[in-house]
């Protein structure tokens, strides 16, 4: 019985996606594959976004755990594919495993643009280290920054949760002594980083940060970049009360002014921000606008679906 190495048949098999013949291959006795023939078919079939045959090879033995000749790995190979059903089906494969390049399976998602799905799933149920660096010294957070994703900046940011053991952090250093700021810098986003970076200090989600600065130019700017910043986040002021109530004051009370623009409050309203959520001092947007007596501001929240029905026990 010959040890094939290298089996071409099995590997085109894999490649062009044939079952059948795969399955023909594996079960016949009289042949049998060296551990880098077999892992190396498994990463043509993640890379290829090939989940039966994937699960096929996982079925027939094939760790998920080893590395080619020229270092990949599967989880990796995977990620670059932006596939999370396989990158579910590798689960148990070294999560921070490198590669030759030093790229684990989360930056290979962050430097492809992969869903957020996948990036999420890799950080909460994989537990990532979001702060390993490649072989530049490259964090996932500086390539994302590199190529101005935002959403997957926020991700980083956040979405790591409480099980995760890994902070993002910002200050690391790359190969040439440039943090993700610095980077930013360099691609005319620094004030935008700032803003995610503070958001997350303050638990609040980078739109609300900007609207509560009252900086209109950064909240357009948020809103070009990352649309679906106006989900906000499930803690913090939604985007519109911290606009109306402002950074400046931790008070609970309502302080009796409306503290940003109306070019402000209609730019978040035109992008469809909440306009009935409740501030914790028990007020809405549409009770800071009448006790503070603006017929503008009051018409404005009516012209996009203000309730007036909503009723709060209203703090003293």
């Amino acid at each position: 019985m010959a040890i094939r190495s290298n089996n071409s048949k099995l590997t085109n098999a894999v490649a062009s996606g044939n079952i059948p013949y795969v399955k023909d291959i594996l079960g016949n006795k009289d042949m049998k594959f060296s551990r880098l023939c077999l892992y190396t078919t498994l990463l043509v079939a993640a890379q290829g976004g090939k989940k039966q045959l994937v699960q096929l090879l996982l079925n027939f033995g094939v760790c998920i755990s080893g590395r080619s000749k020229i270092g990949s790995l599967a989880l990796v190979a995977a990620a670059k594919g932006g596939n999370l059903d396989i990158v579910k089906l590798l689960k148990g494969a070294p999560v921070n495993g490198r590669d030759s390049c030093g790229q684990t399976a989360l930056m290979t998602a962050v430097e492809k643009s992969c869903c957020s799905d996948l990036i999420l799933y890799l950080l909460n149920d994989c537990k990532a280290n979001v702060n390993l660096q490649n072989n530049d010294g490259k964090t996932a957070l500086m390539l994302a920054v590199e190529q101005w994703d935002f959403e997957t900046i926020q991700l980083l940011f956040t979405g790591c949760g409480n099980d995760n053991d890994y902070d993002c952090d910002e200050d690391i250093e790359d190969k040439k002594g440039q943090t993700a700021l610095d980077l930013a810098k360099m691609n005319g986003s620094a004030d935008l980083l700032n803003v995610f970076s503070d958001s997350r200090k303050k638990r609040m989600s980078p739109l609300s940060m900007a609207a509560g600065m009252n900086n209109l130019n950064l909240v357009q700017r948020l809103l070009d970049i990352y649309p679906s910043c106006i989900e906000g986040m499930p803690f913090g002021k939604t985007p519109l009360i911290a606009a109306m109530h402002g950074l400046e004051s931790n008070q609970i009370v309502w302080t009796g002014k409306i503290r940003c623009s109306f070019e402000l409050m209609d730019c978040l309203l035109e992008a469809g921000v909440d306009v009935n959520d409740i501030h914790s001092c028990e007020r809405t947007p549409l009770m800071f606008a009448a006790s503070v007596g603006s017929l503008r501001a009051v018409q404005m929240l009516l012209s996009h679906g203000a309730s007036v029905n909503i009723s709060v026990a209203v703090k003293q």
